[in-house]
């Protein structure tokens, strides 16, 4: 009898948690970004901000939780439709509902730079001259950005660490102040804004 609780209690814990990895998220966005294209929709922004390792526990709006499996993804979109601009997020446990965004900043941005932020991406963290053996990293070294640019043309993808564009390790990085000027640096402190503007909204909920 105490076997067949505990099957029960493991079915139920099994059905109460939704545990979805990077390539279900992946996923979810490429079905988003597809139905985007097939309204004619081509030129648009998606990035991804993750840290190695990092496990969430989210309770639904069906009083389920989701638990991401491995490490918890967050992905926006950004695009323009109709004249105005707008954002969505994806994670490991679904979509949320598009947010009208107040300005098209980040879309003016990316479109007006396009070439730029391809032809110069971020340099990593290097050193002139390694005298104090390897380089100290941080907690934030585990953590990545990643962007995804597409246009009527082209597509293309750039990546890169928070670390990169500090100086925080003992010797200083000799690429600091390049990546500061780069336009791609500019565009993730835009992103940062809108992403506080998207799930600081009211509509900001799961669908």
């Amino acid at each position: 009898m105490k076997k067949i609780l505990l099957a029960f209690v493991m079915l139920g814990a099994a059905t109460s948690f939704a545990q979805n990895d990077k390539q279900a998220v992946q996923s979810m966005v490429d079905t988003f970004t597809s139905a985007l294209e097939e309204r004619e929709i081509f030129t648009y922004l998606t990035t991804t901000r993750y840290c190695d390792g990092n496990i969430q526990m989210i309770k639904m709006p069906n009083g389920r939780m989701c638990a991401s499996k491995g490490t918890f993804y967050e992905t926006y979109i950004f695009w323009q439709e109709e004249g105005k601009s707008y954002g969505k997020k994806i994670d490991n446990c679904g979509m949320f509902g598009s947010i009208e965004l107040p300005d098209s900043e980040v879309y003016d941005y990316f479109t007006t730079h396009f070439e730029a932020i391809r032809s110069n991406p971020v340099k990593g963290y290097e050193i002139a001259q390694k005298e104090t053996g390897p380089l100290q990293r941080t907690e934030i070294n585990n953590c990545h950005k990643s962007f995804t640019l597409s246009n009527t043309d082209d597509t293309f993808s750039q990546k890169f660490n928070p670390f990169d564009l500090t100086n925080d390790a003992v010797e200083a990085n000799i690429h600091y102040e390049y990546n500061q000027k780069l336009k791609i640096v500019h565009l993730d402190s835009l992103l940062d804004t809108a992403i506080k503007q998207i799930e600081g909204s009211a509509n900001f909920i799961r669908i």
